[in-house]
């Protein structure tokens, strides 16, 4: 495990910019070769050379899909999200990273890239919809 310079984190702060997400420089951060952890805790993973937000980051920032119950098991498995299982959503671009959220609990299941924008979605009711890249219970989340 590595401990992050402010410039090192400096630099972190710029690649992420595009998720809306920033590291505090007064924060402990540190680095493995899966995650970046912030104060201890996984802020963001080391997928394919790339970062990307972990469930345990700041998602309040990202836009919000909604799954009826009988999508959560496929989810909470790593399951990428079909559009049948989407309840109601936000708005959001194709390629943003959404949360994946269960209708009836608001609670925060999975984080994944949308592969159509909202408005597609709202004209499509089969095929995949999100590439999900993280889920409760995965190894990143243990």
């Amino acid at each position: 495990m590595k401990q992050l310079s402010k410039k090192e984190i400096k630099n972190l702060n710029e690649l992420i910019s595009r998720f809306n997400l920033r590291i505090d420089e007064k924060s402990r951060v540190a680095e493995t070769d899966e995650f970046v952890l912030v104060d201890f805790v996984p802020f963001l993973l080391k997928l394919a050379g790339n970062y990307y937000p972990a469930l345990k980051s700041d998602i309040s920032v990202f836009p919000n899909v909604y799954i009826d119950k009988g999508a959560i098991s496929f989810i909470v498995k790593g399951a990428d999200l079909m559009r049948p299982g989407i309840a109601e959503f936000d708005e959001f671009t194709k390629d943003s990273v959404v949360v994946i959220r269960d209708r009836d609990h608001k609670k925060a299941l999975a984080l994944g890239f949308a592969l159509f924008s909202s408005d597609e979605l709202k004209t499509t009711d089969k095929g995949k919809a999100v590439k999900t890249y993280t889920y409760v219970g995965d190894k990143y989340w243990k």
